[in-house]
Formats: structure tokens, C-alpha cells, sequence
């Protein structure tokens, strides 16, 4: 066992001076390591704009028809539905859309905005209500 030692004291007596740096890097980077007990997010934690819907105008329509709505951050809309089917969209400012209502639409259903930065919105307060003929 003492040769052992001996040895190993003798290895570290001549290890070159970047052997020691990469060591003592090692060394500070391992007891720098925390747990931490906040939870991760796969967005980084950072917190993107949220596209917001606070009305629609109006709330019943004919496919094809155009729907104004309105809300926050629309701008970033990158996609938006009425229920499971994507509109088009007409103009797009910060605080309103202008949509045609699609072909699709045959039941009442809520109007969701999805943005560039991955954020979801549904509106709930009203559901759109299509006008068929």
C-alpha cells in the first residue's frame, strides 16, 4: 500500500503545470454544480409573447365571410383557427386580424391563436358560431 502511494506522490511531483490547471478547473467547474429545485422549461425560462384574443367581430359568419378579431400581440399570430380548421388571414396589425371564416366550420367552436414563439391562446368567452346555408 505504501508503494502505492509512493507512487502516485511521485506521478503528481511530475505532472506538467497544464495537468494541475486541468485539474483544478475540474475541480471549481464539479463544486459549482448545484441541484437546483426549480423546474426546467424547454422554453429556457424565457418568457415569449403571448398572442391574446379579447373579442371577435362578428361572432356568427358564412364560410368565406371575413371576422375581425381582436386582442394583443397579433402580430405574431402565425397561424389562426376556429376550432380544428386554419383561416386565412387578410391583414394583420398588433391588435387585430381580419380571417376568412373557413369552409370547414359546421359547429360552434373556439377561435385559437398560435404565435411565431410557439404560444397558444384560446379564446373561450364566446364561441364562433358559423352561419350555414
Amino acid at each position: 500500500m505504501k508503494l502505492a502511494i509512493k507512487q502516485y506522490v511521485y506521478l503528481l511531483n511530475r505532472a506538467p503545470l497544464w495537468v494541475w490547471c486541468c485539474m483544478i478547473a475540474l475541480a471549481a467547474l464539479a463544486s459549482g454544480c448545484a441541484e437546483d429545485n426549480n423546474e426546467w422549461s424547454k422554453d429556457y425560462d424565457i418568457e415569449w409573447p403571448v398572442s391574446t384574443i379579447t373579442g371577435i367581430q362578428p361572432t356568427s359568419a358564412a364560410p368565406g365571410d371575413s371576422v375581425t378579431v381582436s386582442g394583443t400581440n397579433l402580430h405574431f399570430t402565425y397561424n389562426i383557427y376556429i376550432g380544428s380548421f386554419e383561416c386565412v388571414i387578410g391583414t394583420r396589425t398588433e391588435t387585430q386580424l381580419r380571417v376568412a371564416v373557413p369552409a370547414n366550420v359546421t359547429e360552434p367552436s373556439v377561435v385559437s391563436v398560435f404565435n411565431l414563439y410557439r404560444r397558444t391562446y384560446e379564446y373561450t368567452d364566446v364561441l364562433f358560431v358559423p352561419i350555414l346555408n
